[in-house]
């Protein structure tokens, strides 16, 4: 997967979008195929490709963003804030056109940790994609939240994800960690 976003200089044409490559390994020739600009939105980074047996393609992405803040009275010194948006998981056929998108709605913060508890892997279990993921628990507890303060912001609740190679959702559910009191399932 490669990604142009048109800024090498000045009077330099370059496509823009994100461009799905294969190479042929036997002659080491590159085919550009499909993939348009238009299937990620600003911000977003790939975390995984899953070659299938068929020559298809499930491509994982995630928006990420990074924001810093100056420390007062520490020149040079910052503080980070992490945020891991929305998840993508494209299945691209042999040709790289797109077949399917599902997404996986969230947005988690954290800071000052590189973003390293909030990416997402993603696999092929029992014949079925197995995303997991980290995400706010406030959002599964089964509750009407009008008000989302510091509480709320602190609990994290670890996702895995069953989608079917059709594209569809097939299951959430909670992966009890030690200490968790309950697991639950969406």
């Amino acid at each position: 997967l490669y990604f142009n976003d048109k800024k090498f200089g000045i009077n330099v044409e370059k496509p823009k979008g994100t461009f799905y490559l294969k190479v042929n390994h036997g002659d080491g020739t590159v085919a550009v195929t499909g993939f348009a600009a238009k299937d990620f939105p600003m911000g977003t980074k790939t975390t995984g490709i899953i070659l299938m047996n068929n020559e298809d393609v499930i491509l994982t992405a995630e928006e990420q963003m990074i924001r810093s803040t100056s420390i007062p009275e520490k020149p040079f010194e910052y503080n980070y804030e992490y945020v891991n948006g929305n998840i993508f998981v494209h299945k691209l056929n042999s040709k790289g056109e797109l077949q399917w998108q599902h997404i996986a709605k969230r947005e988690v913060k954290s800071f000052n940790d590189g973003a390293k508890s909030n990416s997402v892997f993603t696999g092929i279990v029992n014949g079925n994609i197995s995303l997991i993921y980290r995400d706010y628990y406030y959002k599964y507890d089964g509750k009407q939240h009008t008000v989302i303060g510091p509480g709320l912001l602190s609990k994290f609740i670890n996702v895995h994800r069953t989608i079917g190679m059709d594209g569809n959702m097939i299951t959430d559910t909670f992966i009890k960690r030690l200490g968790d009191d309950e697991t639950k399932e969406a």
